[in-house]
């Protein structure tokens, strides 16, 4: 689920299949070993791109029987978080949502200069995933994940108990409290 780019929201198709950000997808998507991999292990990945750039969706060709490329009128974004396994992305706030599920995920952030994204100061990347710069890494690193059956690192899990308060089903309900007692300044609702 790779996020979107500003320097490529108006670029024409042929603009964007020269930005880096298309090459490293296209050629991750292509690769032999990540190919091996998926077939290996029987991996169905759903290459869902950001709403603000599926308008360049059909740039990626790709036959592989395992690759599927996926655009919001085939998808449900909580479906595919749900039904996943191991979540790989650059810098989507998806990555959290993957975090509170205490699924694994990869962050490759191949162009660290080169996105809209400010930092939290609250939440660090490196708290929500493992940050890769290198397709090699990226592959590497899936493979470890798919070798210990898509299992999130101890770090990680340690990391979701910091950001996440609660792990319940009362979020709904303390909403509504939190917005009651700014509108009518009463406690205990």
């Amino acid at each position: 689920m790779p996020t979107w780019r500003r320097s490529l929201s108006n670029a024409s198709k042929n603009e964007f299949q020269k930005s880096t950000y298309f090459k490293t997808y296209k050629n991750l998507m292509e690769n032999e070993d990540f190919h091996k991999l998926i077939e290996d292990n029987n991996i169905q990945v759903k290459f869902y791109i950001h709403n603000q750039m599926q308008k360049y969706i059909d740039c990626f060709v790709n036959e592989h029987p395992n690759i599927e490329f996926l655009d919001k009128s085939n998808s449900i974004v909580s479906d595919l978080l749900k039904e996943s396994a191991l979540l790989i992305t650059d810098y989507s706030s998806v990555s959290l949502d993957f975090l509170y599920m205490n699924k694994p995920v990869l962050l490759y952030q191949f162009d660290p200069e080169n996105n809209h994204h400010v930092p939290s100061e609250e939440i660090k990347y490196r708290n929500i995933g493992i940050i890769i710069s290198y397709e090699n890494e990226l592959i590497n690193k899936t493979e470890e994940i798919v070798n210990r059956n898509f299992k999130t690192e101890d770090e990680m899990l340690r990391n979701s108990k910091n950001i996440f308060k609660y792990r319940d089903n009362k979020n709904c309900e303390r909403i509504f409290k939190a917005i009651h007692q700014k509108a009518y300044g009463i406690k205990g609702v």
